[in-house]
C-alpha cells in the first residue's frame, strides 16, 4: 500500500485541480481526488466533453474504439454488423449522457492498478463521490477477476453494474513463463550489441519528445486515435516524480529507438508507455526487445505483470494468461436513461462481447 499511496501523493501534488489536457492533447476532464481513508484516490470528472481519449470517456471506450476494433480484428461478417451497432448506440449514448462520468482511481493510463480493497475505505470514497457529483455516474475501470476479485465482488454488492471492456494478458508467474521457448528467445535480445540499453537513471528530460513520438507512432499511428496522445512534458514529469520507470534502447548515435514506460504498485506492474520506430525493419525485433525489457523488470521486482490488451497471440505464446477486464459502474437513481443504458451495455458486453473476445482470443 505504501507504494500506491506514494504514487497518489506524487500524482495529486502535480495535477489535482488541473485539467487532464495537461497529460494528453486529446483529454478534457477535471482531475480531483476522493478520500479513501488510508489514502486518496485520483478522480477524473467528465461533463460530456466530446472527443476524449478512451481512458476518460466511456463513449470512446464502448462505442468509438469498439467500432474500430470490430472492423479491424473480427471477421467481416461479424465485425461490420457490430460496428454498425456501435454507430446506433452512439446517438443513444449522447442522449443518455453516457459521458457524464466520474472515474475513481483513474490515472489516465490504459490500465489502472488497484491496491487490495481491505487496505482502504471504499464506502467513504464512493459516498464522497456521490455527494460531490450527484448527477454523474461513477466508474471504476481496469478490473479483472484474477487481480481484483475483491473489488468486483464488493462493487457488485453495492449496486454497481459490470461492463466487459477488453481481454488483457497477465503474467502472475514470470519464472514459469521464462522457461518457454519464445521467452528464452526474447531474453537473448537483451544481450544485443547493435543497440544499447539505458536504464531508468540514463533517461534524460530531453528524451521526452522522442519518447512521446515513439509512443504516438505505435498507439496513435498504428492502433487508434482514441488512445491518449501524451505530452512530452507529462512523460518528463512522471519520470522525474517516480511515477514512470523508463527503460530504452539507443542506437550508436544515442537516439532512442524503442522505449518502455512502466507504472507499478507493490504487487503489480504495467507498461502503459510503449513505443518504437515503426518504420524500422522487422528484423530489428524492437517490440520483442521491449517486452523482454518489461518481463525482466517485473521479475527483478518480483511483481505480477499486466501487459494490457492487444498482440494476443504474441503474449499467449509467452505465457500470458487471458483475463476479461471490466468497468464497474453506478448511476444515480434519477438518471433513469443512463441507468437503463448501462444495464444494456452490461448485458451486451457480457453476453456478446466476452464470448467473442474469448473465441477469437483477442
Amino acid at each position: 500500500m505504501e507504494r500506491f499511496a506514494g504514487n497518489v501523493l506524487a500524482y495529486l501534488a502535480r495535477y489535482e485541480g488541473a485539467n487532464a489536457n495537461a497529460l494528453a492533447r486529446n483529454l478534457d476532464a477535471g482531475i480531483e481526488a476522493v478520500d479513501a481513508g488510508s489514502t486518496w484516490l485520483p478522480v477524473t470528472v467528465n461533463h460530456g466533453e466530446a472527443g476524449n481519449a478512451w481512458v476518460c470517456s466511456p463513449r470512446s471506450t464502448y462505442i468509438d474504439y469498439a467500432a474500430e476494433e470490430a472492423r479491424r480484428l473480427l471477421p467481416a461478417a461479424i465485425g461490420r454488423p457490430l460496428a454498425g451497432l456501435c454507430g446506433q448506440l452512439a446517438r443513444l449514448a449522447d442522449a443518455c449522457a453516457l459521458d457524464r462520468a466520474v472515474a475513481l482511481n483513474n490515472w489516465c493510463l490504459s490500465t489502472n492498478l488497484y491496491p487490495p480493497l481491505a487496505s482502504l475505505d471504499i464506502d467513504r470514497a464512493i459516498d464522497q463521490a456521490r455527494q460531490r457529483w450527484p448527477q454523474h455516474a461513477l466508474w471504476l475501470r481496469s478490473l479483472n477477476r484474477h487481480d481484483n476479485g475483491d473489488w468486483l465482488d464488493a462493487l457488485q454488492a453495492r449496486g454497481f453494474v459490470l461492463i466487459a471492456s477488453r481481454q488483457v494478458w497477465l503474467y502472475p508467474d514470470l519464472d514459469a513463463a521464462a522457461r518457454l521457448p519464445n521467452m528464452r528467445a526474447d531474453a537473448r535480445l537483451l544481450q544485443r550489441q547493435d543497440l544499447h540499453w539505458c536504464d531508468n537513471a540514463a533517461i534524460r528530460a530531453e528524451d521526452a519528445p522522442r519518447i512521446a513520438q515513439l509512443y504516438a507512432q505505435l498507439y496513435l499511428g498504428k492502433y487508434s486515435r482514441w488512445n491518449p496522445d501524451y505530452r512530452p512534458q507529462m512523460i518528463a514529469d512522471w519520470h522525474r516524480d517516480g511515477l514512470l520507470r523508463l527503460e530504452g534502447w539507443r542506437d550508436d548515435a544515442g537516439q532512442l529507438q524503442c522505449i518502455a514506460g512502466m507504472f507499478g504498485t507493490e504487487h503489480h506492474v504495467s507498461t502503459p508507455i510503449v513505443g518504437y520506430d515503426t518504420a524500422a525493419p522487422a528484423r530489428l525485433a524492437l517490440y520483442r526487445t521491449l517486452t523482454a525489457t518489461s518481463y525482466r523488470q517485473a521479475r527483478l521486482s518480483q511483481r505480477h505483470l499486466n501487459l494490457s490488451a492487444g498482440a494476443a497471440r504474441f503474449k499467449r505464446l509467452r505465457g500470458g494468461q487471458a483475463a476479461i477486464e471490466y468497468s464497474a459502474v453506478w448511476a444515480p437513481p434519477q438518471a433513469r436513461r443512463t441507468r437503463a443504458l448501462l444495464h444494456a451495455l452490461g448485458l451486451l458486453t457480457r453476453r456478446l462481447g466476452e464470448p467473442l473476445m474469448r473465441h477469437y482470443r483477442l
